[in-house]
């Protein structure tokens, strides 16, 4: 994102993104099968703006491959629910159509629609003057581009702003047959093996962010043709790389580096804490894999209690919970939304009457609940 002026949520949030997804050789749009996802919940409970409504413009003039009746629909949902005013562009560049506007959304723009499209720009001399000096002014612009051409096509409103994109392809004729610039990498953790069996060179992998050596050990085996070590470390490894879809990726992951106790469990929409039911599978996940350990299991009679306090939003809450409570552990968990800056453990309490007694004396406490591990 290039701006000029703080447009609050959205800008904070892309104020310096330029998306570039390699320089692969040339997929056509059809071959790769992009779909939009229509069961998005672009439902927002409390929308950034109510008062006033920043106006969103997404280019739809330069052969754009994502549009609003497209493949961003679910986007420009998810912003008019959140208070956005969303307008499709459907003229050139000019300055007097961007009066007014907050944020341009450029997303893969083409010069040209031959077929297959080229890298022509997609812009003129004059557009790109018009929104340099546009975001000088302090308009926000969100320019994305693919792989090649869609890099190659916005070459010349990039660099406007110090970013030069790729204008070719990956070469890599020891690794590859036939075509040198033609390179099968594995998208899913699962199916590695297979993928490096038939000729794959490698990995885009989720599971390297909470198990980074074990993957790079695996692919690194398989490459080399030693299958029972990829093998074993695939088997073990499994019900992991399963368990990071059970929701919408990345809720998994960062929900499960947050219980390795690797990062603190913040979302931002359109991210949401995982459901209970699905979190606690990932949980037992974890726990088998020896990610994390799982605390000993007392008796009701005489498990531990503690109380979790939180003011990160809303009501000031306590919450009482079993020390066996996979969101407790032993006053060591991170229930989702966790932030060390505004929420704590009290205990442990060797009764249930004792975690009581101190959420009923808290100062300031409105909310006072139990788990259902309670």
């Amino acid at each position: 994102m290039l701006s000029g002026h703080n447009c609050d949520a959205l800008s904070r949030a892309l104020r310096f993104v330029f998306t570039l997804l390699g320089s692969f050789a040339y997929l056509s749009a059809s071959a790769q099968q992009v779909l939009t996802d229509n069961d998005f919940d672009v439902s927002v409970t409390a929308p950034a703006y109510v008062s006033e409504h920043p106006r969103v413009v997404i280019d739809q003039a330069h052969h754009n491959l994502h549009t609003i009746e497209g493949h961003y629909e679910s986007f420009a949902k998810l912003l008019v629910n959140d208070g956005y005013q969303v307008e499709p562009g459907t003229s050139p560049f000019e300055a007097p159509a961007l009066r007014g506007v907050a944020v341009l959304v450029v997303s893969n723009a083409l010069g040209s629609t031959t077929t297959p499209p080229t890298g022509t720009p997609a812009f003129t001399s004059s557009e790109c003057d018009v929104i340099q000096q546009w975001v000088k002014d302090g308009g926000s612009l969100l320019l994305i581009a693919d792989h090649k051409p869609f890099g190659e096509a916005a070459y010349d409103l990039a660099i406007r702003f110090g970013v030069e994109m790729g204008k070719g392809y990956v070469f890599d004729p020891k690794s590859s047959e036939g075509n040198p610039t033609f390179l099968v990498f594995s998208g899913d953790d699962a199916i590695t093996l297979p993928v490096i069996a038939l000729g794959g060179v490698g990995i885009i992998s989720v599971a390297s962010n909470e198990i980074p050596h074990e993957m790079a050990s695996m692919t690194r085996a398989a490459l080399a043709n030693d299958w029972d070590t990829a093998r074993a470390l695939h088997r073990k490894y499994l019900a992991l790389m399963q368990a990071n879809f059970i929701e919408s990726n990345p809720l998994p992951v960062k929900a499960a580096l947050a219980m390795m106790g690797k990062v603190q469990e913040v979302y931002r929409l359109p991210l949401l804490p995982m459901r209970r039911d699905t979190r606690s599978k990932l949980q037992r996940v974890l726990t088998d894999t020896g990610l994390i350990t799982k605390p000993a299991a007392s008796a009701p009679d005489t498990a531990e209690f503690y109380v979790y306090e939180s003011w990160v939003a809303g009501p000031h809450k306590a919450v009482v919970h079993r020390s066996i409570c996979g969101q407790c552990n032993s006053g060591k968990g991170r229930p989702a939304g966790h932030d060390a800056n505004h929420a704590r453990w009290h205990g442990p309490f060797a009764t249930l009457a004792e975690a009581r007694d101190l959420t009923h004396n808290m100062a300031g406490v409105l909310i006072r609940s139990e788990c259902k591990c309670v």
